[in-house]
Formats: structure tokens, C-alpha cells, sequence
């Protein structure tokens, strides 16, 4: 890094988020059926989200998506299922531009 640089290191990302491209990857373990919606915290290196609706037919894929997005503060439409939709371990695409301080408290 240049000395005379004015910026300062960014703070290291936890391991359930990951910049790639102009994207961020969220890397989670769902709970579908649970009791409430929330995020449970850490589950290995993945992030734990526990939601009520049922896996069937796409339903809880559906709602976990819509819990991300209200959470990120970002648009239904800017959020993505990569990988897992019929897996309790997911990979969801967010804009950079999305808030993840929620998310980041469990970092």
C-alpha cells in the first residue's frame, strides 16, 4: 500500500459473504418450518437462517428470499437463488449496493 495513501484497509469480510464480480454471495443454512423468521447466527462458515413457511413447491425458497431482500433493504427482484433449491444449504446473489449490516452483526 502507498504511504501517502489516504485509504484505509477494508474490513475482512466473514466467511458467509463473499464479493465476486459486481455481486455479493451469500452463503446460508436454512431452517424451513421454523417458529419465527430470524437469523440464527453462525453455522460453520455459513450463516443460519431460520424461516416458517414449508419446503414445498418453492414456498420456503420464496419466503427466504423475501426475508433476505427486506433485511438487505434491496428490491425482491435484486435477490437470487445460485445454488440449493432443494438443499437446506444455499448460495443467494445480492447487489453490492445492499446493506448487510444486519447480516454483519453475526460476523
Amino acid at each position: 500500500m502507498n504511504p501517502n495513501s489516504t485509504a484505509t484497509a477494508a474490513t475482512p469480510l466473514p466467511p458467509f459473504l463473499v464479493s465476486r464480480d459486481a455481486q455479493m454471495l451469500l452463503y446460508i443454512r436454512v431452517q424451513p418450518r421454523a417458529s419465527r423468521d430470524k437469523i440464527a447466527g453462525r453455522f460453520g462458515e455459513r450463516l443460519k437462517i431460520c424461516i416458517t413457511a414449508p419446503p414445498v413447491d418453492g414456498a420456503a425458497n420464496e419466503h427466504l428470499l423475501c426475508f433476505i431482500a427486506r433485511h438487505c433493504k434491496v428490491a425482491r427482484r435484486d435477490v437470487a437463488l445460485l445454488q440449493g433449491n432443494s438443499s437446506r444449504d444455499k448460495t443467494i446473489a445480492l447487489p453490492v449496493t445492499a446493506d448487510f449490516s444486519a447480516l454483519l452483526a453475526f460476523a
